[in-house]
């Protein structure tokens, strides 16, 4: 008997452990496949997807980098043996490369599982890594900004309050001078004699009038 394999692979925006713990719980299983999966986080252990469409057992597990699973869907002829599904996790730029290899596939099935493990796998894994963390997964992209800019952009606030306060004083010092001003009284001016007294004072002083003193 003859057997498909195949092997595709996706870059996720997660850690490799993430992306190891996500897969082999239930919860999460359920989660990103969009059906119920209860899973059995440990070799030997049993796994189910799709609400029992495919069930298998943990072989193998190597934390954080590698799971490798028997499979075996309802649609696998009668007779054929469990085909083998192994996941690596690698880091990468943007987040962990995951490689699935799934061999003992029964003949003229390859293709539709491949397409499976991208529609019902992998681009929903993505999906879910991205909505969960709403972010990144601790998968940086971009450099934090410098402290610098945001010091940089405090100063001129700084000088602009100082420029303020100069010229809030300075209108102070203003208004006082205006106030004392006001408040100095004015000089008064000089009385002027009357125009008799006038004349009168200058017949004394003409010679005349000092002839007849005399």
């Amino acid at each position: 008997m003859t057997y498909d394999s195949l092997s595709l692979s996706e870059v996720i925006p997660a850690r490799p452990e993430r992306i190891y713990a996500a897969w082999l719980s239930s919860d999460e299983h359920t989660a990103f496949t969009g059906d119920k999966a209860v899973v059995e986080p440990f070799v030997g252990g049993k796994h189910s997807a799709f609400d029992g469409y495919a069930v298998g057992q943990t072989v193998e597990l190597q934390p954080g980098r590698r799971i490798v699973q028997t499979w075996r869907a309802e649609d696998f002829p009668l007779g054929s043996p469990d085909s083998r599904v192994e996941v690596t996790l690698e880091e990468t730029v943007g987040g962990t490369m995951v490689t699935i290899l799934h061999t003992d596939i029964p003949s003229g099935q390859g293709a539709s599982y491949r397409d499976g493990w991208v529609k019902f796998y992998l681009e929903p894994l993505k999906g879910y890594f991205v909505a969960v963390s709403g972010k990144t997964n601790g998968v940086r992209k971009q450099p934090p900004k410098p402290a610098v800019r945001l010091v940089a952009r405090a100063k001129p606030k700084k000088a602009k309050a100082a420029k303020t306060t100069l010229r809030a004083k300075a209108g102070k010092k203003k208004a006082k001078a205006t106030k004392a001003k006001a408040r100095a009284p004015k000089a008064r001016p000089k009385a002027k004699r009357p125009s008799s007294a006038r004349a009168a004072a200058e017949k004394r002083r003409s010679p005349k009038a000092r002839k007849r003193r005399s």
